[in-house]
């Protein structure tokens, strides 16, 4: 690993797939914060796993939200492209209103 200044440059190999097996590996480098690759070293450490595997993981989770954003997009999208008919603006607002009530009366 080299560090300079507040990032670093961190070199890993490994690539698994969300379910743990290895598959083809490459090495990849990335300019990481110095506090954040602290806190994946502390993390690793007290998990007592391995730094690039919990890399894979939360990279893992990042591309499974992702694509699912994505997914839900380019449906709605399509649904508009269609014609069919969305949620009206005032219903949406009402909505995330009872959520916002709802979580207030949850925190109270």
């Amino acid at each position: 690993m080299i560090c300079r200044g507040a990032a670093s440059a961190v070199d890993w190999t490994g690539v698994t797939s969300g379910s743990g097996l290895s598959m083809s590996s490459e090495t990849i480098s990335f300019r990481i914060e110095a506090s954040k690759r602290k806190a994946l070293d502390e993390l690793a450490s007290t998990l007592e796993r391995d730094r690039g595997k919990l890399i894979n993981e939360a990279l893992d989770a990042y591309l499974e939200v992702h694509r699912w954003q994505i997914a839900h997009i380019e449906r709605a999208l399509a649904d508009a492209d269609s014609g069919t008919e969305g949620v009206p603006h005032d219903e949406v607002f009402q909505r995330i209103r009872a959520r916002i009530d709802r979580s207030r009366n949850v925190s109270d």
